[in-house]
């Protein structure tokens, strides 16, 4: 599953040469313990939306960072803030990921951005827009109860190999992230369940729609056909699971220019090698935000990232709260209305 999520029961107990029933057992179990989720990597382009992510910092002594997240918690399109526990540059951070449905709250958004930059204020402020999205959870350095994964030498020794070949190494990850094009609240609303489930079912749509208060409820076969072809054009599915060991949340910050963008091109060539790992990337921004086992060593991770990037490179290693998740679409579509 890890390796190809978009595999349904059926298609799996072929491969594996088991019943469906057995591959069902598993599966339900895997939901239970480990809440097993196929979910889907979306393409907000197509829904009307645009994602902006970034991130603030200030010294260790200023309190303005802690104002900055206030405000950000308070905005209904921002579906996730990261303060940073302890980052590689000795200084305090936020990450930000916000979702805008519309060019008058991406323009408003930026502009309070660029207020948060002026005085009283004072912070450093980076930010991107989102080109591409990816989900990945690599199982093959995971035996069942421990972790293979050495965050420090053997990290920066696959990144240092592939150096030599970043000019040729792909620069596409997960979903592109297209232009805002005109969508519909109906096409949202499926686009929220395809979110959570990517083999959601019209059954469990409908129900979405009745709690959006939906007027005119379409009938069942327009439901499957709708979910067929959105979850072809704008979904891409990947495998989640918790309880898995992974104990540890850790965000690399890479800021680029474009110019040169080495190091961004290695940290999304090797992010499917990591345990889990969240990618965004922009025109001049990276973020992998990852969970790790507990024995990981994240300091060391810090200390390869920055003997591999270039002087032009602004890169910061933190780590933070395990435990806080993204918003869905669910949860914003009362603001798109």
């Amino acid at each position: 599953m890890a390796l190809n999520p978009s595999l349904r029961q059926a298609a799996l107990a072929e491969e594996l040469g088991v019943t469906r029933s057995a591959i069902n057992q598993i599966w339900r179990k895997l939901e239970s313990e480990h809440g097993l989720k196929i979910g889907g990597t979306l393409d907000y382009g197509q829904l009307g939306r645009c994602l902006v992510f970034g991130w603030a910092r200030a010294p260790e002594t200023s309190d303005v960072i802690h104002k900055f997240t206030r405000w950000l918690s308070s905005n209904p399109h921002v579906s996730i803030t990261l303060d940073s526990v302890m980052s590689s540059t000795l200084d305090t951070r936020v990450y930000f990921e916000a979702l805008l449905p519309s060019e008058k709250q991406h323009s408003w958004f930026c502009g309070q951005l660029d207020r948060f930059r002026k005085r009283p204020y004072s912070l450093t402020v980076i930010h991107d827009e989102a080109g591409q999205i990816a989900n990945y959870m690599n199982l093959g350095l995971f035996d069942g109860q421990t972790w293979q994964f050495d965050a420090g030498f053997q990290f920066e020794t696959s990144l240092g190999a592939a150096k030599g070949y970043a000019d040729v190494l792909p620069t596409t990850v997960g979903k592109t992230q297209t232009r805002p094009v005109h969508y519909t609240p109906e096409e949202t609303t499926i686009a929220s369940v395809l979110e959570q489930d990517y083999y959601a079912t019209s059954k469990s749509l409908l129900q979405r729609m009745k709690g959006a208060g939906v007027g005119l409820l379409p009938s069942g076969r327009t439901l499957r056909r709708k979910l067929s072809q959105l979850r072809a054009e704008i979904a891409l599915p990947y495998l989640s699971l918790e309880n898995v060991g992974l104990t540890q949340r850790v965000v690399i910050c890479l800021h680029e220019p474009s110019s040169d963008s080495t190091m961004s091109r290695l940290l999304l060539a090797q992010a499917s090698t990591l345990p889990k790992v969240h990618v965004v990337s922009g025109s001049t921004v990276t973020v992998l935000d990852m969970m790790l086992p507990q024995s990981a060593d994240w300091f060391s991770l810090s200390t390869s990232l920055s003997n591999l990037a270039s002087r032009m490179a602004d890169i910061c290693t933190f780590i933070t709260n395990p435990s806080r998740s993204r918003k869905g679409l669910e949860s914003m579509l009362s603001s798109f209305k």
